[in-house]
C-alpha cells in the first residue's frame, strides 16, 4: 500500500511524552497484522477503514473513529478501495495516567465510535494538528479532551477473563526485543528457553497473536522507524536492525504502515 501526496507526519510533545499524528490516504492493498505501543485513534475522512482485531471484522466509515488499543494485533485496508484518515498514536504511559485520573481502565472496548461528542472532539483536535500555525498547549488540551471523552464513555467496564501469564511467551518476547539486530532463530529460542520449537511458536502466537518470526519483524521495523525519526540514515537503520538492505526495510515498513521511510521523513513536520 502506498500513501498519496497528502501524507503528513508530525510529533507533538505532551507531558514529556511524544504523540505521533498522521494524515494519510491509502490505495487498495492491505496491511499485514501488526501492533502499536500506544493507543491508535483514527478519524476516517473518506472511504471505509476495514480491519480485523480480536478475530472480528470491523468497518469504520467516513466521519467515524477507528480505535485500536496498545499492543492489540490488527491488520487493515481490507475494504479494497481507497480511504483516508487522520490518526494519533498516544503512548501507553499517557493513557494510563489519564485513565487513572478519571478512575477508569486504560483500554477501550469499542473499535468503531460514531458518538457525536467523540467525533466532534476528534475533528477539533485534528483540525488544530494540521493547521499551519503552532498551537502547542492548545493542541495538547484538545488531545487530552479527546482522550477523556473516549475513556469516560468507552473504557472497558466488564471484567475480562485473565489467563495466567505465559512465561514462555514473555521470555521469548524479551529475547527478541533485546536482540534488535534480528539475528534470533528458532534454534536460538529453543536453546535459551529450554522448550521445543512447537511449544515456543504455540505459546507466542497464543499470547501475542504473532509467530516468533512475525513478532521479530514487527520489533525490528518499529526500532528502525524510531532510529530514522532521530535522523539516522535509512541504510544505517536497516543495517542496525538486521535487514539485508534499505529496500528490505522499506518493503516491511510499507506492509505495516503503508508508508516508505523516505516519504515519512520528507513529509514529517
Amino acid at each position: 500500500m502506498s500513501a498519496n501526496c497528502d501524507y503528513r507526519f508530525l510529533q507533538a510533545r505532551w507531558s514529556e511524552e511524544v504523540v505521533e499524528i498522521t494524515r494519510a490516504s491509502f490505495a487498495t492493498s492491505a496491511f499485514v497484522p501488526h501492533f502499536h505501543d500506544g493507543l491508535a485513534v483514527g478519524l476516517v475522512r473518506s472511504g471505509t477503514n476495514v480491519f480485523r482485531s480480536s478475530r472480528k471484522r470491523i468497518e469504520v466509515g467516513k466521519g467515524s473513529l477507528c480505535i485500536v488499543n496498545a499492543g492489540e494485533v490488527h491488520d487493515g485496508g481490507l475494504a479494497g478501495h481507497p480511504w483516508s484518515y487522520d490518526n494519533m498514536l498516544v503512548p501507553w504511559s499517557l493513557i494510563v495516567a489519564t485513565a487513572s485520573e478519571l478512575g477508569v481502565a486504560p483500554e477501550l472496548e469499542n473499535h468503531c465510535v460514531d458518538e457525536p461528542e467523540c467525533v466532534e472532539a476528534a475533528c477539533a483536535f485534528f483540525s488544530l494538528a494540521h493547521d499551519d500555525h503552532e498551537y502547542g498547549e492548545q493542541l495538547e488540551e484538545a488531545g487530552f479532551r479527546l482522550l477523556g471523552v473516549l475513556l469516560r464513555r468507552y473504557s472497558v467496564t466488564r471484567r475480562r477473563p485473565v489467563k495466567p501469564e505465559p512465561l514462555l511467551a514473555t521470555r521469548g518476547y524479551e529475547l527478541l526485543r533485546d536482540r534488535a539486530d534480528g539475528r534470533v532463530t528458532l534454534a536460538d529460542l529453543e536453546r535459551s528457553l529450554g522448550a521445543s520449537r512447537f511449544q515456543i511458536i504455540r505459546a507466542m502466537q497464543g499470547h501475542y497473536g504473532l509467530t516468533p518470526h512475525q513478532l521479530q519483524l514487527q520489533l525490528r521495523v518499529a526500532r528502525a522507524r524510531n532510529l530514522i525519526l532521530t535522523r539516522m540514515s535509512i541504510a544505517d537503520a536497516a543495517f542496525a536492525c538486521g535487514f539485508a538492505d534499505q529496500a528490505h526495510l522499506t518493503r516491511e515498513m510499507k506492509r505495516r504502515w503503508g508508508i516508505a521511510p523516505g516519504r515519512m521523513l520528507r513529509n514529517a513536520s
